[in-house]
């Protein structure tokens, strides 16, 4: 598959899904972008494939190495992109995640928080790359045992999310089964 504007020996970048030879092009495609920094310049298509590799290093539990792809891809992307195009504070929205896979929920809560507030500010509140960090920050924050804030949190994101692709959709889905656990954790507390 070739991808307009990316070299035809890049189409590794392009693969998607979990299997081994998508994470071996995206792992490839990351690692010419990240020996040649002068090559992402010219094709914002291996920030993707760093944030790619940042990804499948998630799934195989790699965290450590997972952050340090997604600290890289995150500063190109400022860098390159603009610190408010939407593959930053989707590249930040990763960083978080492995932040918080490695007991570190402040700095993930940090990360998050900036992410909406950029996303909000450049997108609105109606907009996909507005809620979908809504919902991350509400599980962190759950996480983290902060109950009364997730509710707060999740409310917001599920009653947009019913608003912007509708009941049905599994992101609302999803973000109702986040508030469903946070309301069953403030009821065994008896916080309700």
């Amino acid at each position: 598959m070739h991808v307009v504007g990316v070299p035809s020996g890049w189409a590794g970048s392009a693969t998607s899904g979990s299997s081994a030879a998508g994470r071996r092009g995206r792992r490839a495609a990351a690692d010419r972008g990240r020996r040649a920094p002068s090559c992402c310049e010219s094709y914002p298509a291996a920030i993707t494939a760093l944030i790619n590799l940042g990804s499948t290093l998630l799934w195989e539990y790699r965290f450590a190495e997972a952050e340090r792809v997604f600290v890289e891809g995150v500063a190109l992307s400022r860098r390159i992109m603009g610190p408010d195009h939407r593959t930053t504070p989707g590249a930040m929205e990763k960083l978080a995640s492995s932040e918080e896979r490695q007991g570190r929920p402040a700095e993930a809560e940090t990360l998050l928080r900036e992410v909406l507030e950029r996303a909000e500010r450049a997108h609105g509140p109606d907009d996909l790359a507005t809620i979908a960090p809504m919902t991350t920050l509400g599980v962190t924050l759950h996480q983290q045992r902060r109950y009364a804030e997730a509710e707060t949190i999740l409310l917001r994101a599920a009653a947009l999310y019913q608003r912007v692709v509708g009941a049905d959709h599994l992101n609302t889905m999803k973000t109702l089964e986040h508030l469903g656990n946070t309301y069953s954790k403030e009821g065994a507390l008896g916080l309700t």
